[in-house]
């Protein structure tokens, strides 16, 4: 049975048109979303997501910003 992102249905990347093309939606989901919990747990959002309650919609499952730089980001959005 596979495990699932529990943030994939409401992660902003999906749906606020962070990510313009489908082959993009789909890539990132395949890779972070849906290949089970040592995956999800690598992503960036999912775990920006834990660390500070949310994740600012530029933060791509890949990023490699640091904490500082991401924090800043938060601060910004709000």
């Amino acid at each position: 049975m596979k495990t699932f992102c529990p943030r994939t249905s409401s992660c902003p990347i999906f749906k606020e048109g962070v990510l313009l093309r489908e082959t993009s939606i789909a890539t990132y989901k395949n890779l972070y979303c849906t290949a089970g919990p040592q995956r999800y747990r690598r992503c960036m959002r999912y775990k920006t997501a834990k660390k500070y309650g949310k994740c600012p919609a530029s933060v791509m499952p890949n990023s490699t910003l640091s904490w500082e730089e991401i924090e800043k980001k938060i601060k910004e959005s709000t």
